[in-house]
């Protein structure tokens, strides 16, 4: 930021305002597929003791799944995942405890992601949200996938927060790996993508592909 931004001095975002259902706010999220950035408008929908839980604005959504899944994220998979890995950066850059997750049909190409520049002021990454947050798919929420599919989801993308904020410069195989590792372990899941890659098994580890339909083999490697 300091060589090709030219930041100085990047200011701390101020506190969070108190939050309640109901608050609107407009986030920027990342297409995978398309490498866009859009913008979402969203409402604020479930409040647990550990998440803030965001939907896209008029776009229908099952209350009651968003609901068990905040239940399930803050008396199951916050505190093991947290007891596994150590803590996220709490309280946070925006001054608040809780974590947040936004739910939106642009997430697209993934069922949902972590991205590290929401952690930092938008001076330093002009993308940012200011808060520590993870996106998901809408169409994860409103589709039939058990809810302890998607908190398995929500352990595997807290891991790579906390990864991030215990040892941000970590290997990208190893990092997969232990988010891997993480849901087999909570959910006794047995990975899909560790299934796979015996079907690929010189799948090179350290070197991920480029080519989105081929990371199965990757993350299967990294959890192997």
């Amino acid at each position: 930021a300091r060589r090709y931004l030219g930041v100085i001095d990047a200011p701390t975002p101020a506190p969070a305002p108190p939050r309640q259902v109901g608050d609107r706010e407009t986030f920027i999220a990342t297409n995978i597929l398309t490498e866009e950035l859009v913008r979402v408008d969203a409402e604020l929908q479930m409040i647990g003791d550990h998440i803030y839980l965001w939907v896209e604005a008029w776009q229908p959504f099952d209350e009651a799944r968003l609901k068990a899944l905040a239940q399930q994220f803050d008396s199951y998979v916050y505190e093991e995942t947290r007891a596994l890995w150590g803590s996220e950066a709490l309280p946070g850059i925006d001054g608040d405890p809780r974590i947040h997750g936004l739910f939106a049909s642009a997430v697209a190409g993934v069922t949902a992601y972590f991205q590290s520049d929401q952690s930092y002021p938008r001076a330093i990454a002009p993308v940012s949200n200011e808060r520590e947050m993870f996106f998901f798919s809408l169409s994860g929420l409103n589709s039939t996938a058990s809810i302890d599919s998607l908190a398995s989801i929500i352990a595997h993308e807290f891991q790579h927060m906390i990864r991030y904020h215990q040892n941000p410069h970590g290997e990208v195989w190893l990092n997969e790996g232990l988010s891997e590792f993480t849901q087999s372990l909570l959910f006794g899941d047995a990975s899909l993508a560790a299934q796979i890659f015996l079907n690929q098994p010189d799948t090179q580890l350290n070197n991920w592909s480029d080519d989105i339909a081929l990371r199965t083999f990757d993350y299967g490697a990294s959890l192997a």
